[in-house]
């Protein structure tokens, strides 16, 4: 799975971005696997995950976590996004402990991630890295666009809706966490980091009025 890979950013901005994907095998344990993935749903809560959702679920942004909880059926994947490294082991921790059987995905600067393992006691069965984007790069939105739209890998944050957030926010007419939810709504699967895209909004609208 590699739809949260090409998140695009700095070291700086991508170290408090996390994501991770829990899902059954199909034809191997997805039968009876909703159990699973709610006990998953709800340590990921308990430990600060600030959105979470699936398809066929929605995200935390616009639905209550007893909604996410009640649309889990057997064979879904659940994602979800945090902020610090300290609510990713949490999680690791309790998942482990709870010995849920399924398989789970972490996402994140590849050395952040291999620390949080190392500290659960884990190994990662398979690594991906992301070698970033081939071909005709010209035709690609500015850098400041696609730190935001690539937080969601199913291209559901769209370009010309990030560039009229980020007018917004400049112009004043819209504050930075306005604009962010208004993007993470957008994001089904809930990977959408909202507070890493408030944070850019508030860094461009800064950066473009420091410009005399």
């Amino acid at each position: 799975m590699t739809h949260t890979l090409h998140r695009q950013g700095t070291r700086e901005n991508l170290s408090s971005d996390f994501t991770m994907i829990y899902m059954p095998a199909w034809g191997i344990n997805d039968k009876a696997s909703a159990a699973a993935t709610r006990r998953f749903i709800e340590i990921a809560l308990q430990n600060n995950a600030i959105n979470l959702g699936g398809t066929g679920m929605g995200n935390i942004i616009v639905n209550s976590p007893q909604e996410i909880l009640d649309r889990v059926r057997d064979g879904m994947s659940m994602a979800l996004c945090c902020t610090s490294k300290e609510s990713v082991i949490n999680i690791l921790k309790e998942t482990l402990k709870a010995d849920l059987g399924l398989s789970l995905v972490v996402q994140g600067v590849f050395e952040e991630v291999e620390d949080c393992l190392r500290q659960v006691g884990l190994k990662p069965h398979t690594v991906h890295y992301s070698l970033g984007v081939w071909g005709r790069t010209e035709k690609l939105p500015g850098k400041e666009v696609l730190e935001i739209t690539t937080m969601c890998g199913h291209g559901l944050v769209c370009t010309n809706l990030t560039k009229k957030c980020i007018e917004d926010v400049i112009s004043g007419s819209t504050r930075p966490r306005e604009a962010a939810r208004l993007l993470a709504q957008q994001c089904i699967c809930g990977v959408f980091n909202m507070s890493r895209a408030e944070a850019l909004l508030e860094s461009i609208a800064l950066r473009s009025r420091a410009v005399p």
